[in-house]
C-alpha cells in the first residue's frame, strides 16, 4: 500500500487559503481606498484625522482577534476531539464576549469622548473638531466591527470560508461605495465613520444568514463550565492581545530613535518600510489564519503527521511570498521609494541602504509568525506569548538602542534582523530537546500504526481491503462495514467531483484497533448502524472512526 501523503490536507489548505487571504485584503483595501477618497475630496486635515484614529482601530483589532483567534483555537481542538458541544460552548462565549466588549468600548467612547479627543490631538489641537466629528458615528460602529470580524474566524473554522469572504466583501465594498456618497451629503470626515457603521451594520444582518444555515455546526448553547471556559479563552487569546498592545510601543520607540538620528527624512523612509511589511503581512495573515483552524482540529484528532503536512505547506507558501518581497526590495529599492513619492536625494541616500538592510528581516518576520501561530494552535498560549514579547520588546529594543549607538541609523535597521534571529533562537532552544521541533507528542511506542492515502477508485478500495486481510487487521463484520463506507465515499466523491483522495489511519494498541477514514466530499449518512462506528464533520472533512475491541 502507498504511504500517506499530504494531498488531501493540501487541497483543504488551498480551499481555505484564498478566501481567507482575500477576506484580509478587503479590510485593508477598504481602509486604503477610504484614505485615498478622503485625501482627494476633503483634504490633508481629514486624512490626518484618520491617522489619529489608527491606535483606536489597532486596539479594536486586538479585541476581535482575541475572541476570534483565541476562541477558534479552542473550538477547533474540541471539534477535532469530537467534543461538538464544547466547541459550541466556546463559540457562544466568544460571540457574546465580542458583542459585549464592543458595546462596552462604544459606551466608554461616548462617556469619555472629550478625554479621547484631547489625548489624540495633544500634538495637533487644530484637529480636535474634525476628530470629534469622526468619532461620534465611529462609536456606533464598534460593536458591529468587532462582532463581524471576530465571528468570521468561527465561520471559516466551521468549513464555510466562502461565506466568511462574502460577508467581508459585503461590509467593505459598502464602505468604499458609501464614503463618497456620504461626503456629498455630509461634507465632512464623519462620512468615513458613517460608511463604516453602515457597512458593518449590514454585515451583521448578513451574519444572520450563518445562524440560519442548516450546514453550520457551531450552536448557541448554555455553557456548563462558564468560569473554566472563560479562563481558557483568556489564555488562548492573550498572545494576540499582548501583541497588539506591544506594536504601538515598538513603533513609538523606533520612531523616537529614527527621529534622533535622521529626523523627518528617516521617519518617511520608515513609513515606506512599514508599508512593505503590511504587504507581506497580508500574505502571512492569510496563511496563518488558514493553518490555525486546520492544525487545531488535527491536534484534537491526535493526527501528528497531518499537522506536519499542514505546517510544511504553510511554511513553503509563506517563505515563497517572503522571498519574492525580499528580492524585489533588494533589487528595486529606489523604485519602491518612488512609488511612495520619495524622490529627494536625502530620501534616496537614507532609503536605499535602509530598505536593503531591513529586507532580510522579512524572512524572520514570516517564520516567527508561522511558529507563533502553530504554537498557539496546539494549545501552548504561554509559549506563544513569550515569543510575542521577545520579538517585539526583549529582542528588539535593546538591540535597537545598542546598534544605533554603535552604527548610527544603519544600526536601527540591523536591529530588526537581530530581533528575528534572537526570537527564532529562543524557539530552537526551547524545542531542541523536545521529541519534535513542532512540539508534537510522540505516538505510543507500543502501538502499531499504518497510514495510507488511496485514490477514490474501486480498485484502490479493493487493494486496501486485501491488505487488511493479509495483516488480519479487521474482523469480518468490521471488514464489511469498512468496505461499505469506502465504496460509498468513492461513489460520492466521483459523483460530486470532489477531491479524489481518502486518508486512512489504522492504529492497533493491545486489544483495541481504531480505523480512521477522512475524505473531503459532501456530508453523508453512514446508513445501517454498526457497533463502534462514529461520524463527524469538521472543516470540509468527513471523519469516520471505527473502533474494534478484541474479545
Amino acid at each position: 500500500m502507498p504511504p500517506r501523503n499530504g494531498k488531501l490536507l493540501r487541497k483543504c489548505f488551498v480551499v481555505f487559503l484564498f478566501p481567507t487571504f482575500f477576506a484580509a485584503m478587503t479590510l485593508q483595501m477598504s481602509m486604503i481606498v477610504g484614505n485615498i477618497i478622503i485625501g482627494h475630496l476633503l483634504g490633508a486635515d481629514a486624512l490626518a484625522v484618520v491617522g489619529l484614529v489608527l491606535p483606536l482601530i489597532q486596539g479594536l483589532v486586538g479585541v476581535y482577534a482575541f475572541f476570534g483567534i483565541g476562541g477558534t483555537v479552542l473550538a477547533a481542538i474540541a471539534k477535532g476531539a469530537g467534543k461538538e458541544r464544547k466547541a459550541s460552548e466556546i463559540f457562544t462565549i466568544s460571540v457574546i464576549g465580542m458583542f459585549l466588549s464592543g458595546t462596552v468600548c462604544a459606551v466608554g467612547g461616548f462617556l469619555f469622548h472629550n478625554q479621547i479627543v484631547l489625548l489624540l490631538t495633544s500634538a495637533a489641537p487644530s484637529l480636535a473638531e474634525p476628530l470629534a466629528c469622526f468619532l461620534y458615528p465611529f462609536y456606533l460602529c464598534i460593536p458591529f466591527f468587532i462582532t463581524v470580524l471576530g465571528t468570521a474566524y468561527f465561520i471559516r473554522t466551521d468549513g464555510m470560508p466562502k461565506f466568511a469572504l462574502g460577508m467581508m466583501l459585503l461590509a467593505n465594498l459598502l464602505v468604499m461605495v458609501l464614503i463618497p456618497l456620504y461626503i456629498l451629503i455630509l461634507g465632512n470626515i464623519s462620512a468615513f465613520s458613517w460608511a463604516l457603521t453602515t457597512g458593518y451594520g449590514v454585515a451583521v444582518l448578513g451574519l444572520c444568514g450563518y445562524f440560519l444555515s442548516r450546514n453550520r455546526t457551531f450552536r448557541l448553547v448554555v455553557p456548563k463550565r462558564l468560569r473554566h471556559d472563560c479562563s481558557a479563552l483568556l489564555w488562548s487569546g492573550f498572545p494576540i492581545a499582548i501583541g497588539n498592545l506591544q506594536i504601538p510601543l515598538k513603533m513609538l520607540c523606533v520612531n523616537m530613535t529614527i527621529s534622533a538620528f535622521s529626523g523627518s527624512a528617516g521617519l518617511a523612509v520608515y513609513s515606506v518600510i512599514i508599508s512593505c511589511v503590511m504587504v507581506i503581512s497580508l500574505f502571512i495573515a492569510g496563511v496563518v489564519q488558514t493553518m490555525m483552524p486546520i492544525t487545531g482540529i488535527l491536534y484534537g484528532q491526535k493526527d501528528w503527521r497531518g499537522i506536519r503536512f499542514v505546517f510544511r505547506d504553510a511554511f513553503a507558501t509563506v517563505m515563497i511570498c517572503a522571498t519574492v518581497i525580499v528580492v524585489l526590495l533588494e533589487i528595486f529599492p529606489e523604485t519602491v521609494l518612488a512609488v511612495f513619492g520619495l524622490h529627494e536625494l536625502i530620501h534616496r541616500e537614507l532609503g536605499v541602504s535602509a530598505i536593503r538592510i531591513f529586507a532580510p528581516s522579512i524572512w524572520g518576520i514570516a517564520l516567527v509568525a508561522l511558529l507563533r501561530s502553530h504554537v498557539q494552535a496546539i494549545g501552548r498560549p504561554f509559549f506563544a506569548t513569550t515569543l510575542v514579547i521577545t520579538e517585539n520588546v526583549l529582542a528588539m529594543l535593546p538591540p535597537l538602542w545598542i546598534l544605533s549607538y554603535l552604527f548610527g541609523v544603519s544600526g536601527i535597521w540591523l536591529a530588526f534582523i537581530v530581533s528575528e534571529i534572537l526570537t527564532i533562537g529562543l524557539y530552537y532552544l526551547f524545542v531542541c530537546r523536545q521529541p519534535s521541533l513542532l512540539l508534537l507528542p510522540q505516538d505510543n511506542a507500543a502501538a502499531q500504526i499504518f497510514e495510507t492515502t488511496i485514490s477514490a477508485e474501486k480498485t484502490a478500495v479493493n487493494d486496501f481491503i486485501a491488505y487488511c486481510d493479509s495483516q488480519s487487521m479487521l474482523t469480518e463484520s468490521d471488514r464489511e462495514a469498512t468496505r461499505r463506507i469506502l465504496d460509498n465515499i468513492v461513489e460520492s466523491l466521483t459523483q460530486h467531483r470532489s477531491i479524489p483522495w481518502i486518508d486512512i489511519r489504522l492504529q492497533r494498541h493491545f486489544e483495541v484497533t481504531v480505523l480512521t477514514i477522512r475524505d473531503a466530499g459532501p456530508p453523508y449518512d453512514l446508513g445501517e448502524p454498526h457497533d463502534g462506528l462514529e461520524y463527524s464533520r469538521t472543516l470540509i472533512f468527513n471523519n469516520v472512526i471505527l473502533t474494534q475491541q478484541e474479545k
